[in-house]
C-alpha cells in the first residue's frame, strides 16, 4: 500500500474495485454510503463486473460505475477510469477484489491503495478443521469496511443498500422506512445457487411453498432467481401446486425485477446465494439455508432479521464457495433438512 496522507485526508476521487461475484458486489454496498458521509465532496467511482452495474446505477453515494470487461487489457480499463474521472487517476483505490485481475488494473492507476484481507488461511482452516473447531471469520461486509479502516470511516451500524429508481426519485432509501414493509403477506423463495452443494432441493422449496399456503403462513409465493437458475426453477414449478398464487419473476427477470419482487415479501427463504443478500439489502428478513458452506465463513445475510437453517456435521464446511457434487457422496448437509424445519424458521421469523 502506498501512503499519501494528503490524499487520505481530502481525496478528490476514490475508486472501489469489486469485479465478481454478483453476491460480493452486493455485499460491499454499505461502503459507498460511509465513504460519501466521510468525504462528501469526493468523486466516488466503482469498477464492477458487468452484472453488477445496475446495482449501483441509482445509488446517491456513487458518481459513476464502470463495467469490467475481461476481454480488455488492464491499460485500457485504467484509461476508461481516468476518462470517467476527468482525465485523472483516483487519489485512493479500495481494491475489494484483490486478485490478479484487480492488481493489474490498480497498477496502471497506482495511487494510495487499500486492499481487503481475504482471510485465505482462515477459510482453509475452517474447511480443514470444521466450523466447530475453527474460528469464525468476520462478515464479508465488515471485511470491506476494515479495508478502509485507515480512512477513519465511522460505522453507522446500518446494513447494505441497493437502490431502485423509485428510491432515488423519493429522495430516501424506502426500505429503511417502517411503513414501506406494512401489509406484506407474501414469502419469497429463492431455490437457486451457482453450485449444486449450496442448493436445498427444489422439490423441498416447493413443498415449503405448498405448506406455507395451506397453513396460512403466506397469501402468496414469490419465486426469485436468475437466468442461471432456470433448471432449478423449472423443477420447483413441477412440484408446486398453487400456480395461481405464484408471482414468478422468471429466469429472464432483471436484477431490478427481482428486487421489486423481493420488496413485496415479508420474508425470503434462500440458499447461500445472492438472493439472500439482495433481501438483506432491501431490509427483508431472511431464512438462509446452508449446506456445504457455513455462516462461519462470513457470508450470512448482513444486518437483517435472520434465521439460519443448517445441519451440524463434521464434514461441514467442505468448501468456502460450493461444489458440483458432495465429496462424500451422501449430501446429508442438504438432504437432512426437512421442509418442516424451514417452515418453523419462517414462522418464528415472521411472528
Amino acid at each position: 500500500m502506498k501512503t499519501d496522507i494528503a490524499a487520505a485526508n481530502d481525496p478528490r476521487s476514490i475508486l472501489l474495485i469489486r469485479l465478481s461475484s454478483f453476491g460480493d458486489i452486493i455485499l460491499c454496498s454499505a461502503l459507498p454510503r460511509l465513504l460519501r458521509r466521510r468525504f462528501p465532496d469526493s468523486t466516488i467511482h466503482m469498477l464492477v463486473g458487468a452484472a453488477g452495474v445496475d446495482l449501483y446505477r441509482y445509488s446517491p453515494y456513487v458518481d459513476g460505475v464502470s463495467a469490467y470487461d475481461r476481454a480488455r487489457d488492464a491499460a485500457s480499463t485504467a484509461d476508461d477510469i481516468r476518462a470517467a474521472l476527468g482525465g485523472n487517476s483516483p487519489d485512493i483505490i479500495l481494491d475489494l477484489q484483490n486478485n490478479r485481475r484487480s492488481k493489474k488494473v490498480r497498477k496502471q492507476l497506482s495511487r494510495e491503495i487499500y486492499t481487503i484481507d481475504k482471510h485465505r488461511l482462515g477459510k482453509l482452516t475452517l474447511v480443514w478443521r470444521g466450523a466447530e473447531r475453527a474460528t469464525s471469520l468476520p462478515p464479508v461486509p465488515q471485511r470491506y469496511l476494515d479495508a478502509a479502516a485507515r480512512l477513519d470511516l465511522p460505522d453507522d451500524g446500518d446494513g447494505l443498500e441497493i437502490w431502485l429508481p423509485e428510491d432515488r426519485a423519493a429522495g430516501a432509501y424506502r426500505p429503511a422506512l417502517p411503513e414501506f414493509h406494512a401489509g406484506r403477506d407474501k414469502i419469497g423463495l429463492a431455490p437457486g445457487a451457482r453450485h449444486l452443494t449450496k442448493r436445498w432441493p427444489a422439490e423441498r422449496f416447493a413443498e415449503l411453498g405448498n405448506e406455507l399456503l395451506e397453513q396460512g403462513g403466506a397469501q402468496g409465493i414469490v419465486l426469485i432467481g436468475g437466468a442461471e437458475d432456470a433448471e432449478t426453477m423449472t423443477e420447483f414449478r413441477r412440484h408446486f401446486r398453487y400456480g395461481d398464487k405464484l408471482t414468478d419473476v422468471g429466469a429472464a427477470g432483471s436484477a431490478a425485477e427481482s428486487i421489486a419482487a423481493i420488496d413485496t415479501c415479508r420474508a425470503v427463504v434462500s440458499n447461500d446465494s445472492a438472493a439472500a443478500h439482495l433481501a438483506a439489502a432491501r431490509r427483508v428478513p431472511v431464512v438462509s439455508i446452508f449446506g456445504s458452506t457455513s455462516p462461519a465463513l462470513g457470508f450470512a445475510p448482513f444486518r437483517t432479521p435472520l434465521k439460519i437453517v443448517e445441519r451440524d456435521l463434521s464434514c461441514r464446511p467442505c468448501t468456502h464457495i460450493g461444489r458440483s457434487s458432495c465429496p462424500r457422496g451422501h449430501f446429508d448437509c442438504m438432504l437432512g433438512i426437512e421442509a418442516a424445519e424451514v417452515l418453523r424458521a419462517v414462522t418464528e421469523l415472521t411472528a
